[in-house]
């Protein structure tokens, strides 16, 4: 799979290492850069869900057959909980066929991809970490005296998770990062929670940024910056901070 990445379009019930999924999108889109980090995650989310969705679907309506009557579910709510957890969840972790934590890798070896391609060394520019409350990656200026900043990635939600990744992070010079799908999650209070962790910025996807409440849309760091910004930037702003120590300005 490693060698033919296009291969996964004919595979169910196996699923790769997150590499191997990444490079089967840019098999299709090309290299992944700012302006393909979105169009990146749906075509591998579209390769997952084809891969372990099918099997999935069978071992789940396997087990409901008992109470499938004339093409309709005869079963009690009670019924189908206990099914859920004490068959159907044990399956999925027993045969290791658990996307979401798949999802998770994915998602920021998207990320990573992106840098690399945007002609950052790896080990030198940014590394992945995910070790000692650091965040996911670290980029770093390596000009003058050197300076880090860290990266925390997360996949569609934020919840207490993004705000609980970025608290954690004992540096001040921090930014999150992800595919987040519901702008609701980004209210006026919830912003200001956000970067009362002292993040400088949260990159969102562009259709989830144009959604998000103009109040909260328009705060602000302590930097006088915008605090959400476009996905689109990301990969941009670390290229900037590679060589600067700094993110670029953000007032529009």
């Amino acid at each position: 799979m490693s060698a033919e990445p296009k291969l996964l379009a004919q595979v169910i019930g196996f699923l790769p290492e997150a590499k191997t999924l990444v490079d089967f999108a840019e098999s299709s889109l090309g290299p992944i850069n700012s302006a393909t980090l979105m169009a990146a995650n749906l075509k591998t989310k579209e390769l997952v869900d084809n891969i372990s969705k099918p099997e999935l679907r069978r071992k789940f309506e396997e087990g409901l057959k008992p109470y499938i009557v004339g093409g309709e579910l005869k079963i009690t709510i009670d019924g189908l909980f206990n099914y859920i957890a004490d068959e159907f969840l044990p399956y999925v972790n027993e045969t290791g066929n658990g996307a979401v934590s798949v999802i998770g890798r994915l998602n920021e070896e998207i990320i990573l991809r992106a840098l690399r391609n945007s002609g950052l060394t790896e080990g030198a520019d940014f590394q992945r970490t995910g070790k000692q409350s650091d965040g996911d990656i670290i980029v770093s200026r390596q000009s003058g005296t050197k300076k880090n900043l860290y990266v925390e990635v997360k996949s569609y939600h934020a919840r207490e998770r993004l705000l609980r990744g970025l608290t954690d992070i004992a540096h001040p010079e921090k930014v999150g990062v992800g595919f987040f799908r519901d702008p609701a999650e980004f209210n006026a209070q919830r912003t200001q929670t956000l970067i009362n962790s002292q993040a400088w910025a949260i990159y969102i996807p562009e259709d989830t940024y144009l959604s998000i409440a103009p109040l909260a849309k328009s705060m602000t760091t302590s930097r006088q910056d915008k605090f959400y910004r476009p996905l689109a930037m990301f990969v941009d702003d670390m290229v900037s901070y590679s060589k600067l120590g700094e993110l670029s300005p953000f007032r529009l």
